[in-house]
């Protein structure tokens, strides 16, 4: 929750009227109960959901690293998520393919040189996903963006801001 990259989204998605809430999976920091391999952490994705939708009618699930795996697959489930957005999926590490599938918005941000992940492979399943899912590749940058947050910030935004309904033809 606490990550830089976590951190700057966060700001990028607020600046945008996008309200945010961060938090740690189980285990982490202070966060009760241990790493329990993705499973747990997706109920706690849900459980998150859960609560925004009390109050919110669009809602856009981001994450980075295992964050991304955890977030695109519930996400991409869930019927109250309406975008996502997935930033320095580790693919080489955790299995995608349900990204071939995926029918909402969707930005996943990539490195170029992210050493957990096959950039072309990547390519490769987010044009299955249609057009309205985009690969933004950083250029230069590693796995954490280093020196490259900025951009990272830029191309967040830009798609917040592009997806939210008001802001959508027609709406």
């Amino acid at each position: 929750m606490l990550d830089k990259v976590v951190s700057r989204t966060e700001r990028a998605l607020y600046a945008c009227d996008v309200t945010v809430l961060r938090f740690n999976f189980r285990g982490v920091g202070k966060s009760d109960g241990a790493f329990d391999a993705g499973r747990g952490e997706r109920d706690d994705l849900r459980a998150a959901i859960e609560t925004l939708a009390a109050d919110h009618d669009e809602i856009l699930v981001g994450g980075f690293s295992f964050g991304a795996w955890v977030a695109l697959e519930v996400g991409a489930q869930d019927a109250r998520v309406s975008r996502l957005l997935g930033i320095g999926l580790p693919a080489n590490l955790f299995g995608f393919e349900y990204l071939r599938r995926i029918s909402k918005p969707l930005l996943a941000v990539q490195g170029e040189r992210d050493a957990y992940c096959n950039v072309s492979q990547l390519r490769t399943l987010i044009d299955a996903a249609g057009n309205n899912a985009r690969l933004q590749v950083i250029a230069g940058a590693d796995h954490f963006f280093s020196g490259q947050l900025e951009s990272v910030m830029t191309v967040v935004a830009a798609f917040a801001a592009a997806t939210t309904s008001s802001h959508k033809v027609g709406a």
